[in-house]
Parts: C-alpha cells; structure tokens; sequence
C-alpha cells in the first residue's frame, strides 16, 4: 500500500475537495491510500503540493503509522 506524504507538514494526503483544496491528516491509517505505485504517482501529478509517495513499511519507520 502506497500513500503521499508532504515532506513540508509532514501529513498525509487524505483527500482534494471541488475547491481543489487539499485535506490532510496526521497518520498513514487515516489517509487515502493506492494499490499500486503508479497510482500514488498519478495522482502525486495532478494535484499540487510538495509530496513523496511512501509506502507502509516507511510510516512506520518514522513512527507515524498510527
């Protein structure tokens, strides 16, 4: 499971509303997640900010898992 990850707030990505405005949450359970890493990458694309797409094993290294 891959997620994205802002390296500036150090949240993760939850969700884009119809503002294009980005919501973001604390912990790696909270967050939108992606099958694939293709998929984190797509939409890392198309929405703007300065995220890394990580994946679970990473969340839990910087104890930001839960």
């Amino acid at each position: 499971m891959y997620t994205l990850f802002n390296v500036k707030t150090n949240r993760f990505f939850r969700r884009e509303n119809e503002y294009r405005n980005v919501c973001e949450v604390d912990t790696f359970i909270e967050a939108r997640t992606f099958k694939t890493r293709k998929d984190a990458e797509y939409m890392n694309c198309m929405i703007k900010g300065d995220y890394i797409v990580i994946t679970m094993d990473e969340a839990r290294e910087m104890n930001k898992l839960m």
